[in-house]
């Protein structure tokens, strides 16, 4: 065996003496061509296996290198798209552009900014003491948002813009924040993510703590949709037959406009067209699951596509 493995090490070796020699410039120039930077989630995050599972597939295609990056949360990946050396894209929520617009973080960020693919959707879930019956009733509480950065930050500090309704936001991770929740030192905490949640599934409504209606009615950021949550997503926090009212919103691919002809536009062009192209192999075992409820030429409201969807699509 060892023989047969020295033999066959020499025999690539050989076959590589008896190419083209090629410079280090030339090389380098041939590595880097293909490279993109694909920016997600922190270490344990969805979006960070939905990489993984794009690296493991696209790295397949000629003249393609993906490299997912470890992620700082929405807010940080989106600074990261638009400052950071390398990041070409970046797994994102949609409403980060209404962040940026809101608190005027950014000029003309959607300007600079675009989209590929919507890959699924979150839901805004806001858990409350029980003696707290409405959003109303937060005002001049203690919520928290999430870390500063993440996407829940960002959609809780545009959602309580939008409702009107002034509280004391706190930054801890979600993991602290439930502690503090159920000890009282805190009133309500707010997650934006895909139910059901797994912290959430472990409640029971004899807790203490149930999930606090969203008006929708009242969210006029264009990039939320009205949707509801029901005792299928919490059997033990909602009673079958109740509803609770919240918005969703579309977690994206963003990427960088690169103007036309640009050599970082053609490398995402590329990552782009064979995302769409292997649609169907995401859909297969081993990837995650979630990429069977995606639809990747789903529209994003207040976003423009960096590439039309005809060129993506048509082959």
């Amino acid at each position: 065996m060892k023989r047969f493995l020295l033999a066959s090490l020499i025999f690539v070796l050989a076959a590589s003496h008896q190419a083209p020699a090629q410079t280090a410039a030339e090389k380098r120039t041939q590595v880097n061509d293909g490279v993109v930077g694909l920016v997600a989630a922190r270490r344990t995050g969805t979006m960070t296996v939905f990489a993984d599972d794009m690296a493991a597939i696209l790295n397949e295609v000629p003249g393609l290198r993906v490299l997912p990056i470890l992620g700082r949360g929405s807010l940080g990946n989106i600074e990261d798209l638009l400052y950071l050396r390398g990041v070409d894209v970046a797994l994102t929520q949609g409403d980060v552009l209404d962040f940026y617009k809101t608190f005027k973080i950014e000029s003309n960020v959607d300007a600079k900014l675009g989209y590929i693919a919507a890959l699924g959707l979150e839901e805004a879930h806001l858990l409350a003491r029980q003696d707290i019956r409405s959003v109303d009733e937060l005002e001049g509480r203690k919520v928290n948002f999430g870390w500063n950065g993440s996407g829940s930050f960002l959609s809780a500090s545009i959602i309580f813009d939008n409702l009107g309704v002034k509280v004391d936001a706190g930054v801890d991770i979600h993991k602290v924040a439930m502690v503090k929740l159920q000890n009282g030192e805190i009133d309500a905490m707010f997650w934006m993510g895909g139910s059901p949640i797994d912290s959430f599934e472990e409640l029971r409504g004899d807790e203490g703590l149930h999930l606090l209606p969203i008006p929708n009615d009242r969210i006029s950021a264009s990039t939320y949709a009205p949707t509801t949550l029901d005792n299928s997503d919490y059997p033990n926090l909602i009673p079958p037959g109740q509803t609770i009212e919240t918005v969703e919103v579309s977690t994206v691919m963003a990427a960088y406009k690169w103007p036309e002809g640009h050599p970082r536009r053609t490398a995402v062009g590329l990552f782009a067209r064979s995302l769409f192209e292997n649609a169907e192999t995401f859909h297969q075992d081993p990837y995650h699951p979630k990429w069977k409820t995606m639809d990747l030429a789903a529209d994003v409201p207040g976003w423009s596509r960096v590439f039309p969807l005809v060129q993506l699509t048509s082959r």
